[in-house]
């Protein structure tokens, strides 16, 4: 924008802000950008996404997200709702966290599910941590099946420049009708069926462009997803002691609660890992399942 300011006394060069005192010029695609275009739609696509969850359409999820590594993580299989932290018996020696369904704690009647000792939760995870980081041949042949699939798929980076090619050249038309409208060379009927044309076919393309964008921006926060687990699984040589909430954040996309001793790991990379732990028993079966997240890799 040109001329925000324009100077009212040429002796002293006294600036003021140009408030209707003379034109202003708009110059567009005068710099180089710093971004692509296709980058900065990129990123307002993901900032609506990561709104959903925070403050948008996603309630149930956004609440209690970030407080805590299970936050917004762990979903009941029963009833599909997640699950909040509690703390039985504040301040007595029989004090514990436990994870309990939303629906269940809305009423028992709307979810038979049980609570989730924290304990064992944390302790499943570190079991499965360790067994990845002690079997790596293992749990890379399956990690890099995973990137082949989603490295050998297309690109949607031709598609939507093709689309954005399309939108530029239907504005353009859409352009030149409401021309010949305004010089009176085309009479309302004709104007009025070709402008519904186009402005369809506008509304059309561009709802198939933000589609192909979108899963664009998933194929590449996906290969992100990957190249940072496989540095994590890789650099991972001593086992896990404790629980660490940042890197089951990293690792894990969500655990399906089939049981108090009963989770289903489903890893970020798409690879599921099925857990059975229990505190008072002292027994662990891990198995890992051969199992991608269908999103990815079957579309």
């Amino acid at each position: 924008m040109l001329q925000k300011t324009v100077t009212t006394d040429y002796l002293t060069k006294k600036r003021v802000n140009n408030n209707n005192l003379e034109p202003m010029y708009k110059i567009e695609d005068n710099h180089e950008a710093i971004i692509t275009k296709e980058m900065f739609d990129l990123v307002q696509l993901e900032r609506q996404r990561r709104f959903e969850i925070t403050r948008g359409k996603n309630t149930d999820r956004r609440k209690y997200a970030n407080k805590y590594g299970f936050s917004g993580k762990l979903f009941c299989e029963k009833c599909g709702k997640t699950l909040k932290r509690r703390q039985w018996n504040s301040g007595t020696k029989s004090e514990k966290i436990v994870w309990l369904c939303n629906s269940y704690i809305k009423g028992v009647e709307n979810c038979p599910s049980k609570a989730i000792n924290d304990t064992d939760l944390k302790e499943a995870f570190i079991r499965l941590y360790n067994d990845m980081v002690k079997d790596k041949g293992f749990f890379f042949k399956m990690f890099l099946e995973n990137i082949n699939k989603v490295m050998t798929k297309e690109s949607k980076i031709t598609e939507i420049k093709k689309l954005t090619e399309r939108i530029g050249l239907l504005e353009q038309d859409l352009s030149e009708l409401v021309q010949l409208r305004l010089r009176k060379q085309i009479d309302d009927k004709v104007y009025n069926k070709e402008y519904a044309k186009i402005t369809d076919e506008l509304e059309s393309v561009s709802q198939e462009k933000s589609e192909s964008e979108m899963e664009h921006l998933d194929d590449v926060k996906y290969r992100d997803k990957l190249d940072a687990i496989g540095k994590i699984i890789n650099n991972g040589d001593e086992p896990l002691t404790e629980f660490d909430d940042d890197l089951f954040v990293a690792l894990i996309d969500k655990v399906i609660i089939k049981s108090p001793s009963h989770f289903l790991f489903i890893l970020e990379s798409g690879q599921e890992a099925d857990v059975e732990y229990s505190s008072q028993q002292q027994s662990t079966h891990v198995e890992t399942i051969i199992m991608l997240y269908v999103r990815h890799v079957s579309k």
